[in-house]
């Protein structure tokens, strides 16, 4: 079995993009490859390109949700990291992290997960 990816999706304009004065946000979506794929203990590698903003970058903060909330078994979180180094989407049931080498369950791989994404700007 592989391992499992996460592909990000920026939202097409006005919704997709924020640049603020200090911070460029991104808004999308998160899709996960589904079994046999595998999980990774610490996390999916999770990669922001957009061409409207450098987010090349690692996030300073990023949130995650279920879009449609129709699974609630299913907790997704980015740990923000000082510095920022990356960032990971981690997938918890019951308060406890998907086990190493773990099968994606269906109804992550199944789920539209939003994403709110914050970018240091170099201005």
């Amino acid at each position: 079995m592989s391992q499992a990816f996460a592909t990000t999706v920026v939202n097409a304009y006005p919704s997709g993009v924020d640049n603020t004065q200090r911070h460029a946000i991104l808004f999308g979506t998160i899709s996960i490859s589904a079994s046999p794929a595998t999980y990774v203990t610490g996390g999916l590698p999770l990669a922001f390109a957009s061409t409207d903003t450098d987010s090349s970058g690692a996030p300073v903060w990023v949130e995650m949700l279920s879009a449609t909330g129709a699974n609630n078994a299913y907790k997704y979180q980015a740990p923000t990291l000082s510095p920022p180094v990356g960032a990971m989407l981690r997938i918890y049931v019951a308060g406890t992290e998907l086990a190493n080498g773990a099968a994606v369950p269906a109804g992550v791989s199944g789920d539209v997960i939003a994403f709110r994404a914050e970018f240091n700007r170099g201005i």
